[in-house]
């Protein structure tokens, strides 16, 4: 009996709770609002109510979060938290030492998300973390972005960064107003701040340079190579896959201000300063050179530690320092040059003359009238001949084709041919100038007419219109044995008319003596 009652007991108290809660049991799930629940727990809405409320207890601590999802063995996989109408907390352990204070304005506006995201965070406030381990140890930084991976990991007390891609500025800890997007992208930053970088692994090594831009995969890779940072990177700009990819700073005055736009562009430097390479692989192989600026695909040093040089052209290059190269795989092959147009050129011109500014007076010194005329241009022999634009190359170490020769098609191939037969098919007139230097040493002239090679890869040159001085001087000196010549001339004339007049008057002086003697026989 006693069996019994206890029975229709609890029968009825199963019947109120279904009543009351209006929920069923069926196979061991629990349905509420709903007679066919389809999980272990089942609540369907009812009207415009909020359908599910949790309250918190006034002991609890983000260490023990509203809502845990464990798995089989009871291990937590998920906690769902908030402590604050302004945060959100989702994730193993995310946001898990936040604490508000809406006076100070403290670990407020904070959203959480993912696995040990937030983790450290106690005051700071307006920060953003999505990804497992992002701003995993960020205490008191604010207005922080991390999305991804480990994204922001290290940042303590670091505002205003944004961070983007699987450990993103992983290692930046007070570093500020940063932006890294791409895996890895400033994944060694520190302390430095006001750096962009945008790809892959761009700014890896940088650790506390500051005011850098990087965008590309790898660009700005490997500024702080074997030294694990530096505090001298600074206003370079990389802009390509590669861009920069080797520039370290050694000291506070180099690797610093370089502009690098165009994939592999200024790839090899090191510690080169103020040098723009603008193209695909633009000073490309400079590595300590200062002060070069290169425009166009490929368009180049040949050496590692040139300077002052400005080439403009796709495969243009210079061989020393201090040179002006234009043009299409135009090519110096010493210092203090200006180069316009490659070995194909056929033609320069404009619609002025070239003005020399060094004819001034007021900036000559030394001027003396020893420029050598008429022996020096004797001895000149002027010639006609065709340019052999393949001993050039050949000359240059360099192929007819540039630097880019593997990359080029048929079609480019068969077009500079072309514009070498043009070339080698003009008949030139003109002098040979070690004939020139020749004949400047046979009547000790120093002219400065005649370019000497300064090294095995330059060639000898002729400036012919500096021939215009001694062609001058010759003419003048022509003219004078001219006046001298009629002078003596003139001489021999008056000479001769001065005889004249003493012949006619003898004759006269003898016809007077012959009528004297022929009146006197009579």
């Amino acid at each position: 009996m006693k069996r019994l009652l206890l029975l229709l007991r609890i029968g009825i108290y199963i019947s109120l709770f279904v009543t009351i809660c209006g929920s069923k049991v069926v196979a061991q799930n629990i349905g509420f609002g709903t007679a066919t629940p389809q999980g272990t727990v089942h609540i369907k809405g009812k009207g415009d109510t909020t359908q599910l409320v949790i309250d918190a207890d006034s002991l609890q601590t983000n260490a023990r979060p509203l809502i845990r999802l464990r798995n089989a063995a009871g291990s937590d996989l998920l906690h769902i938290h908030s402590d604050a109408p302004f945060n959100v907390f989702m994730g193993f352990t995310a946001g898990r030492s936040n604490k508000v204070s809406v006076t100070a304005q403290q670990g407020l506006y904070n959203t959480f998300i993912g696995s040990n995201c937030g983790y450290y965070n106690s005051t700071g406030s307006f920060n953003t973390g999505i990804g497992r381990s992002s701003l995993y140890q960020n205490t008191s930084a604010t207005n922080n972005t991390g999305l991804g991976y480990k994204a922001l990991f290290s940042t303590t007390n670091g505002d205003d960064n944004t961070a983007t891609g699987a450990n993103a500025m992983l290692s930046n800890i007070t570093g500020t107003s940063n932006v890294a997007m791409g895996m890895s992208s400033l994944y060694a930053n520190n302390i430095g701040s006001y750096n962009v970088a945008v790809g892959g692994n761009s700014l890896f090594y940088n650790s506390t340079g500051s005011g850098n831009t990087a965008v590309g995969y790898s660009a700005l890779h490997e500024q702080t190579y074997n030294n694990g940072g530096n505090q001298w990177l600074t206003g370079n700009t990389a802009i390509g896959n590669g861009a920069l990819f080797y520039n370290n700073p050694t000291t506070a005055a180099n690797g610093i201000n370089n502009t690098a736009l165009g994939n592999d562009a200024m790839h090899d430097n090191t510690t080169g300063y103020a040098n723009t390479g603008i193209g695909a692989s633009a000073l490309s192989t400079n590595k300590t050179g200062y002060g070069n600026t290169a425009v166009g695909n490929g368009a180049n040093v040949s050496l590692i530690n040139t300077n002052k040089n400005t080439i403009i052209g796709a495969s243009a290059a210079a061989y020393g320092s201090n040179n002006t190269v234009i043009g299409y795989n135009a090519y110096t092959s010493a210092n203090n040059l200006a180069q316009l147009g490659s070995a194909t050129t056929q033609f320069c011109g404009g619609y002025a003359n070239w003005t020399n500014y060094a004819s001034d007076r007021r900036i000559k010194t030394g001027v003396n009238e020893d420029v050598k005329g008429l022996d020096f241009i004797m001895r000149l022999r002027p010639v006609t001949y065709h340019l052999d634009v393949k001993a050039i190359h050949t000359l240059w170490g360099i192929s007819v084709y540039g630097k880019d020769e593997d990359k080029m098609t048929a079609q480019m191939k068969a077009d500079m041919d072309e514009s070498i037969r043009l070339k080698e098919a003009i008949r030139v007139s003109g002098f040979i100038a070690q004939e020139v230097e020749a004949a400047a040493q046979q009547s000790g002239y120093d002219f400065d007419g005649i370019k000497k090679p300064e090294n095995e890869k330059d060639h000898y040159g002729l400036t012919y219109e500096t021939f215009v001085v001694p062609l001058v001087k010759a003419v003048q000196e022509q003219q004078k044995i001219i006046d001298e010549k009629q002078q003596q001339i003139a001489v021999l004339q008056q000479n001769k008319l001065h005889q004249q007049q003493q012949i006619d008057e003898l004759k006269m002086r003898l016809d007077h003596i012959e009528k004297l003697l022929s009146s006197k026989g009579n």
